[in-house]
């Protein structure tokens, strides 16, 4: 039975797992990896599509490389809460993410509302595009806000 996107986007995501612990330990980025690996295409298009941060990187270990560099900035950084929904497109899936973290330096925490786009391919995620403003990404989905 083939899987809908919306039931393969909710199998990628590690809900309260604290993002900056396992980019920092190397055995659970390595599950991490291999894990995210299953679930994405070798030539995944990944990162932030406005370049507000990150910029869209090629492939898996750039994705991995380039948010190990901006993950190591936080002490904790974890997901809180996840929504999926359809995209416009049946291989579109779009994800509200609420995100709670703390600075390494002066250990501020934060919450920080969040969005992610994905477009699956073959039953694999073949592009991921990071948000920090949910109407961008909902018209990146093809949602109307």
């Amino acid at each position: 039975m083939t899987r809908t996107p919306l039931e393969l986007a909710r199998d990628i995501y590690l809900p309260g797992a604290d993002l900056a612990a396992v980019f920092a330990d190397e055995r659970l980025l390595d599950s991490f990896t291999r894990r995210l690996r299953k679930r994405v295409k070798p030539d995944l298009i990944a990162g932030d599509p406005q370049n507000k941060l990150l910029g869209m990187a090629p492939g898996v270990d750039r994705f991995i490389d380039t948010w190990r560099d901006w993950i190591s900035a936080w002490d904790m950084w974890r997901i809180e809460r996840l929504e999926f929904h359809a995209g416009e497109t049946s291989d579109c899936v779009l994800v509200l993410l609420d995100i709670r973290a703390r600075s390494r330096t002066e250990s501020i925490e934060m919450e920080q509302e969040g969005a992610n786009v994905l477009w699956f391919e073959d039953g694999l995620v073949s592009r991921l595009e990071l948000y920090f403003d949910r109407d961008d990404a909902r018209r990146a989905a093809g949602i109307e806000s």
